[in-house]
């Protein structure tokens, strides 16, 4: 990845930054990351290309993105990396989400900030009313649920879809977003994994 002088000193400086911060020496950031021992050291010189994979490792290592890590950005700022993943990550059986973070993972930015962990999810197929094929959902993990939240949930152990939560005092009931179905109440059969906290339309 070619690099402006300029980004290249801010690249330096913040990578300086990052490691003082978190009290690491050079070869124990290799270590951590993963990244070539040489490769790290080079990373400090003014005339080293970084690899793209290179920046992606340590943006992911320090918790922050590639724009913040060159200096288009500043380190503080608030945005999250938030992963993609797939609708088979969803294990209906267990309840859980499972998936691993690899280099094949897409990532898309948010300013939400929760204390529970946060995934995305792209929309399949035109069968939302208010949602169209290719449209993103960023997704809290929780069970905690308000009135007139989305919710992502698995009934009967049927593959996991968006519904509106409609709370009436103790009971909550499942309103479809895709169809005039009337609505279901909900029951401890049901499996919730999580809330729609923020959606991107994508065309």
């Amino acid at each position: 990845m070619i690099l402006e002088p300029k980004k290249q000193n801010l690249l330096i400086n913040n990578l300086k930054l990052l490691t003082s911060e978190a009290s690491l020496t050079l070869p124990e950031l290799a270590k951590l990351t993963k990244v070539p021992r040489a490769t790290v050291y080079n990373l400090f010189s003014e005339t080293h290309e970084p690899r793209l994979s290179t920046l992606q490792e340590l943006a992911k290592f320090f918790g922050v993105n590639i724009s913040q890590l060159i200096g288009e950005l500043p380190l503080s700022y608030s945005e999250l990396a938030i992963p993609i993943l797939q609708w088979s990550d969803i294990n209906i059986e267990t309840g859980k989400i499972e998936f691993s973070i690899s280099t094949k993972t897409k990532f898309i930015s948010t300013d939400k900030r929760n204390n529970n962990q946060l995934f995305a999810l792209i929309i399949e197929s035109d069968s939302y009313l208010r949602y169209k094929k290719g449209d993103i959902v960023i997704i809290e993990i929780t069970d905690n649920l308000s009135n007139h939240d989305i919710v992502l949930i698995s009934q009967n152990k049927t593959k996991p879809i968006l519904k509106k939560a409609i709370v009436e005092g103790k009971e909550i009931y499942l309103e479809s977003i895709s169809s005039n179905i009337p609505l279901k109440l909900f029951d401890h059969t049901d499996r919730i994994f999580g809330v729609v906290r923020e959606t991107r339309i994508m065309g």
